[in-house]
Order: structure tokens, then C-alpha cells, then sequence
């Protein structure tokens, strides 16, 4: 409630100072423009700024018994199962081994998820809430369901042992269409599998302010260790034995990252566009293909004001003359990239070439739905850090705009 606190008492100095200067007989036309937009626009955004943060205050307070309920209905379900918590860094190994610093490591049977498990009722809004925030903002009910839920978790730690097995032996580092063929295998649903996709590399690239433990414990031997449910499994790597395409650093600091996914495919920039790749293929797929819900209220007002931007920005990107599924799913990808892009852009060149992995990865949804792209569909590339400010709840797409594009990734002029 702490920040909360502070919204309240920084309204309270805003109010204040206000006051003294309407006291202080400071009038004029820059004076009233001033008052106005100090009464119409930047008190009543702070005071929902105020409301929101009180709301976050209170749901926090569930989580505790929300993640409990969880591991109660995790041991219910699947006899003598392992998951996972949170610690430092990741990666994987199916057969555990020992290490001189930690000794034998426990062993984590993998329980078999539910035949034919697959996400459902895939909401817009959902998404939109678990693609935009960090894990340990994402709203509980959000966050258990595309990511800390028993099957998707038994999922993770399938697909992870299957990662760590395939570099152990000297595998190729995987390609982004490789690594979701290698989650197909395991969930047998490519919805459900560009998801895990996206879970997997996020936890591996953001790991602090991620709630999935996947840490590095050592560098000599490189090995890693990932817990769930009170449950560690470690996985060691012998660098010598990576592939000879594969990196062993990552952002210059001892790593297997580069050894499971490929350096050159989406380069070595940012790891974390590994996790944009797969957000924007899943958003597209997901209304492509026609299984994408909508209207889907979420009850809260950081929720409605994200859902209304979304939806402001798919519509103001809307130049064909016939909707469809796929263009739906086409805007939907493009406009989480652009508000990536607009509120945490840092520099253009960082913010264009981000922009093109997007792309890149909501064609792969569409490829998945089985559709292609009309050449007359844009893709935007905003300006970095156009929409940046606290109170910018907005995406204005003709000013916000930086480059436009095809489909295929041809510039339009």
C-alpha cells in the first residue's frame, strides 16, 4: 500500500500547490489553460492512479492463498509431482548430475500433464494482461492460468528437460521454429505451444521479475537449477561440448542461453526478443485461427485502460476494407509490438529492429493459422518512447509513428 500512500500524498501537494498559485492571483490565458488542464486531466489521473494502486494493494493480499490453493490442487492432481518457485537464472538438463559443489541433486520425477491439456477460452483481454506486464504484475488469476498452472507447468519442466538433453548432446542451437516443434511435441497444440514457447524464454531472459526459478548456481561447472513446488532439479552443461554454432556467453557472463537457441536467428542483442517472437506469433494465431475471445471485462481499471488502448490502436491501424480473423490477429500482434515500442522504447535503432522481430513472429502465427497476409496490411513501427509518460494512456498512430511497412518487411514510403 506503500505506493499507494504516496499517490495520495502527491495529489495531495499537486492540490496544494495549485491553490497557492490560484491565491497568488496568478491569472491570465497560460494561467487558465494551466488550471484547466491541472482539473480536467492531471488531478482525476492521479486520483485513478490512487484507485488503481489501492485495488493492486488489496488483490495482493490473495495471492499468498491463491499459490496455495495451487500447490494443494498441483498434489491432488498428479501423485508424487515436482514444480517450480523462484531463484536466479536458467536452463536445463533431463538427467541430473552431480556436482562438487551441491552433491547428488534431488531427483524430480515428471508426472504426465492430463492427455489432450490445452489453453481454452483464450480471452484478448487476457492476453493483452499477461503479454504487457511482468510475471509479478500480471493479475493471479491471469498469470495461473497461461503460466503457473500445474499442466502448463509440468509442460515447462517437460520441454526444459528436452532443451537441456538436446545441448548435452551436442545439439544445434534451435531456431525459433524448431524450439516451438520441440514444444509441439509436448503439448500437441500450437496455441498452447507458442505459449509455452513465449514462457520458457521470458523466464530465461527477465529472471528478476520472473516467478519461474530458473537460476544459475555455477559457472565451473556451468550448471543451472530449477525449482517448483519446493522441488530443485540441476542441470550441469560442459561448455566444450556445445555445438559449434552454439555461444557459451550471454551478455558477455557464462551462459547456456546462446547454446539452446540459436545467436544468429534473432541475433544476440536482447534475448528477451526470443519472448516477443512467440507473444506476437501466439496473439496472431489465436484470432486467426478464430479461437480468440472477446469483450472479456477484467474487472479492473489498469485492465480496461491497457484493453482500451489495445483496442484504440488495432483501429486506427484498420486501412483494409474487409476485416477478417487474420487482419485481426495482424493488428492485435502489431499493436502490442507498437506499445512495446511507444511506452519502453529506449532508442530508435533498439526500437526499430525489435520492431521487425514482432513482425516476423506474428507471420509465423498467421502461418500456423494457415492463412497469409494481404500486401496491403501495414506493419507500424513507433517512434521510441513516443507514449512514454506516466499520464500517456494513448497511442495518437499518426504522430506516434516512426516507419510503416509490408507484411513481408519492404518500407513504405
Amino acid at each position: 500500500m506503500r505506493h499507494a500512500d504516496r499517490t495520495v500524498a502527491l495529489t495531495v501537494q499537486v492540490e496544494g500547490l495549485v491553490d497557492q498559485l490560484q491565491g497568488g492571483a496568478w491569472r491570465g490565458v497560460g494561467a487558465e489553460s494551466f488550471y484547466a488542464e491541472m482539473r480536467d486531466l492531471i488531478l482525476p489521473t492521479l486520483r485513478r492512479l490512487e484507485d488503481t494502486l489501492q485495488f493492486a494493494g488489496e488483490g495482493t493480499g490473495k495471492i499468498h492463498t491463491i499459490l496455495c490453493e495451487a500447490e494443494e490442487e498441483a498434489a491432488r492432481l498428479f501423485r508424487g509431482t515436482q514444480d517450480t518457485t523462484t531463484t536466479q537464472k536458467r536452463e536445463g538438463d533431463p538427467a541430473p548430475k552431480v556436482t562438487p559443489t551441491q552433491g547428488p541433486p534431488t531427483s524430480t520425477p515428471t508426472p504426465t500433464p492430463t492427455p489432450g491439456f490445452r489453453l481454452t477460452d483464450v480471452a484478448q483481454e487476457e492476453l493483452s494482461d499477461f503479454f504487457s506486464q511482468r510475471d509479478t504484475d500480471i493479475p493471479a488469476d491471469v498469470r495461473d492460468k497461461y503460466l503457473t498452472n500445474p499442466q502448463m507447468m509440468q509442460y515447462f519442466q517437460q520441454t526444459l528437460a528436452l532443451l537441456a538433453s538436446h545441448v548435452q548432446s551436442g545439439g544445434a542451437p534451435l531456431t525459433p521454429q524448431q524450439f516451438y516443434d520441440m514444444c509441439l511435441t509436448v503439448t500437441n497444440d500450437p496455441g498452447t505451444a507458442l505459449i509455452l514457447s513465449h514462457n520458457i524464454t521470458k523466464a530465461m531472459t527477465r529472471r528478476d521479475h520472473s516467478v519461474i526459478q530458473w537460476d544459475k548456481t555455477n559457472t565451473n561447472p556451468l550448471t543451472y537449477t530449477f525449482t517448483w513446488n519446493g522441488q530443485t532439479t540441476t542441470y550441469t552443461f560442459d561448455t566444450s561440448n556445445f555445438h559449434r554454432d552454439a555461444l557459451a556467453t550471454y551478455n558477455g557472463n557464462p551462459s547456456v542461453f546462446y547454446a539452446m537457441f540459436s545467436p544468429t536467428a534473432l541475433g544476440t542483442s536482447d534475448g528477451g526478443d526470443w519472448y516477443h517472437y512467440y507473444l506476437n506469433a501466439a496473439g496472431a494465431y489465436y484470432a486467426a485461427s478464430g479461437q480468440m475471445l472477446y469483450g472479456v471485462n477484467r474487472g479492473s481499471l489498469t485492465s480496461s485502460i491497457l484493453d482500451g488502448t489495445i483496442d484504440s490502436t488495432m483501429g486506427q491501424m484498420f486501412a483494409s476494407g474487409v476485416d477478417s480473423p487474420a487482419y485481426t490477429g495482424w493488428r492485435y500482434a502489431n499493436s502490442l509490438s507498437f506499445l512495446e515500442g511507444a511506452k519502453y522504447g529506449d532508442t530508435q535503432p533498439e526500437t526499430s529492429r525489435e520492431g521487425q522481430i514482432h513482425r516476423q513472429g506474428a507471420l509465423y502465427g498467421l502461418e500456423l493459422a494457415g492463412v497469409q497476409p494481404d500486401s496491403s496490411w501495414r506493419w507500424y513501427v513507433p517512434t521510441a518512447g513516443a507514449a512514454g509518460s506516466l499520464l500517456d494512456t494513448t497511442i495518437d498512430l499518426a504522430n506516434d509513428t516512426y516507419q510503416i511497412f509490408d507484411p513481408f518487411g519492404t518500407q513504405i514510403p
